[in-house]
């Protein structure tokens, strides 16, 4: 995005989530393991597709916050959510425990 006096770098990702599981990056003792990024800041946003209701996911997403060494915070996503992470804080894994219709699940750094 470029305006007159400033510019800011945006990189997007996006998936479509349609059945229960996990996601996050893998161990090596394949598991789901937090990560942090140094270098940027996160957004994590979960949408709902009904467009009569779009604030209700119509499910249920456990998203973790927390890094090897500290406790782990779970929080219960059941309606549509913004997750924003600052540089260096642990998060994930998350785990879309129920989708009774499916969920937008997208990334958005300023990198």
């Amino acid at each position: 995005v470029r305006g007159a006096n400033s510019q800011i770098t945006l990189t997007m990702a996006w998936s479509t989530v349609c059945n229960p599981g996990f996601l996050g990056p893998w161990g090596p003792d394949g598991r789901h393991m937090p990560h942090a990024h140094k270098d940027y800041e996160e957004a994590l946003i979960f949408l709902s597709m009904d467009l009569d209701n779009l604030t209700e996911l119509h499910g249920e997403v456990d998203f973790c916050c927390g890094g090897p060494e500290e406790e782990t915070e779970h929080y219960k996503l059941t309606k549509a959510t913004v997750m924003a992470m600052q540089k260096d804080a642990w998060h994930l894994p998350l785990h879309f425990d129920k989708v009774d219709k499916p969920i937008v699940f997208i990334t958005l750094g300023n990198h």
